[in-house]
């Protein structure tokens, strides 16, 4: 949460962005998302007009399609708009565990979770979506 809004970024089909702003806490827009907990990870400098202008570039970056639960997800979104509004504060090593698993276990996971979901009508019939939510807390 920064300046009342949170941004996330979770996966669809379309070519067009995924990331969103909303409501803290609510993650009724994403299909298959709870509300878990919400993590202080600092300050940010900026202003909330240089906060929604790094909002309004980082949307271009991240479509629906490229998301990918194991490569190009919700915590990779999370570590470049921390950065990008200047939160030095790294995500916990929690939140960032599964990645790691993953690599340990690569051979045991499912195609349609290793690729980005543009990739899973080669894969699947294309149904195949994965989202959660961190919610990033700042201060004025």
């Amino acid at each position: 949460q920064v300046y009342d809004s949170e941004f996330s970024y979770a996966g669809h089909k379309g070519d067009w962005t995924g990331v969103r702003r909303s409501k803290p806490r609510d993650v009724s827009w994403m299909k298959h998302a709870l509300f878990h907990e919400t993590i202080y990870m600092g300050e940010t400098s900026m202003t909330e007009p240089e906060v929604l202008e790094v909002y309004r570039g980082i949307r271009k970056e991240y479509k629906g399609n490229m998301y990918s639960p194991m490569q190009f997800n919700c915590n990779c979104f999370t570590r470049v708009f921390l950065r990008r509004i200047r939160v030095k504060r790294k995500l916990p090593p929690r939140i960032s565990r599964l990645k790691g698993i993953a690599q340990k276990l690569e051979y045991l996971i499912p195609m349609e979770f290793k690729v980005p979901l543009h990739q899973h009508a080669q894969l699947t019939d294309g149904k195949a979506t994965g989202t959660t939510s961190v919610e990033k807390e700042s201060k004025r």
